[in-house]
């Protein structure tokens, strides 16, 4: 009965992995299509992060928040189309923290196509702004 019990759970399990499998290159194979005139929004990256969309990105980000200064790495949306976006914390005159540990939760944006033009997306908020002078792909 043992036997049994162990077979029947093995070929349970294998069912369950593979159907895990299956569904998983089945939700992969979502990607863009080629067609220009599709209004749906694909993730993307850029092929180099210049100077000008640097500047464009960070604009937007900090118009989403009241002005706020943001600072974005020089490879931001080069290797994947998210970023995050830690909050500085207030430090001392020893470089310690003055409110001790904070909670602050990470910024997270993505960067995306639709159609020709390329997009960014808050993520905490949804809100969508176009990028004027980027160039992003697949």
């Amino acid at each position: 009965m043992c036997r049994v019990n162990a077979f029947f759970l093995a070929c349970v399990a294998g069912f369950l992995v593979t159907g895990f499998l299956v569904t998983g290159c089945s939700a992969s194979q979502s990607a863009y299509n080629g067609n220009s005139n599709d209004n749906t929004m694909y993730e993307a990256t850029l092929e180099q992060l210049s100077l000008q969309d640097k500047q464009q990105i960070e604009s937007v980000i900090s118009d989403w928040y009241g002005g706020v200064k943001v600072t974005i790495a020089n490879n931001a949306f080069v290797d994947s189309s998210t970023v995050r976006i830690e909050r500085k914390t207030h430090v001392d005159d020893r470089g310690l923290p003055i409110e001790g540990r904070h909670n602050n939760q990470a910024l997270s944006f993505t960067l995306l196509k639709q159609g020709e033009t390329c997009l960014l997306r808050n993520n905490q908020t949804g809100v969508t702004s176009a990028l004027t002078s980027a160039s992003c792909t697949y």
